[in-house]
């Protein structure tokens, strides 16, 4: 009986030791997801040009590029043609502000498009094959506020393992009485403050990717647009 009882007190320590392990591993996970997102706001590339029409407090910039076939002054009459008439896919409703042989200037309609999108810019560069380089930038809602959130949980769930496993250590698992010492197990709640972090993030990226996705979308299939 004395081996078993050893044997019980062992695992609940080992059990408990386990899940302040997985736990911090999860938290480190989520701080590097949350710098990483964070990285990836301030990270783009800056256009001279552009700078006026693009930077606004508040917001964030999408930017991309790709390469096709076709004259600029084609490629940039076919982009306003579709923008105005289809939007920007189902990101909303937009209007051109500028349209000329190597650039389209457009902003999401009021109320209607500024979810997703306020403002963008696509410039069309001629290349010596014949092709066309077409470079965007999109502005879009920043939404500040996930990434605060994201923060704040990660640091609550640093408090959680810093302040909960000592206690479980201390008090809870060496209790004599087994119906106390396998309380440490409750330690397993500290996942409710390590995932949130993981959402917000995740929701972030999202709305980035998704007008990624769909203005890479649409420079890759403007020679097939009709015009």
């Amino acid at each position: 009986m004395l081996e078993s009882a050893t044997m019980n007190l062992e695992l609940h320590y080992f059990i408990l030791f386990a899940i302040g392990a997985a736990a911090l591993i999860v938290w480190v996970c989520g701080l590097l997801f949350l710098l990483a997102t964070a990285r990836r706001k301030t990270s783009s590339p800056v256009w001279g040009e552009e700078d006026e029409i693009l930077d606004e407090p508040g917001n964030a910039t999408v930017r991309g590029s790709a390469e096709v076939e076709g004259a600029p002054a084609a490629l940039a009459a076919r982009a306003a043609g579709n923008l105005a008439q289809h939007g920007a896919a189902n990101l909303g409703p937009v209007k051109i502000l500028e349209q000329n042989d190597d650039r389209v200037v457009f902003e999401a309609m009021p109320h209607l498009g500024g979810r997703f999108v306020r403002r963008g810019v696509l410039e069309f560069h001629g290349q010596p094959s014949g092709r066309t380089q077409i470079d965007y930038a999109i502005l879009i809602p920043s939404r500040n506020g996930l990434l605060v959130a994201g923060w704040i949980f990660l640091i609550l769930g640093l408090v959680v393992l810093l302040v909960g496993f000592p206690l479980m250590l201390l008090w809870v698992a060496p209790h004599p009485n087994p119906a106390v010492h396998w309380q440490s197990v409750q330690m397993l709640h500290v996942i409710h403050f390590l995932w949130p972090p993981f959402l917000f993030a995740a929701i972030y990226r999202r709305v980035q990717n998704h007008v990624r996705h769909t203005f890479d979308s649409l420079v890759h299939n403007l020679p097939y647009l009709q015009g």
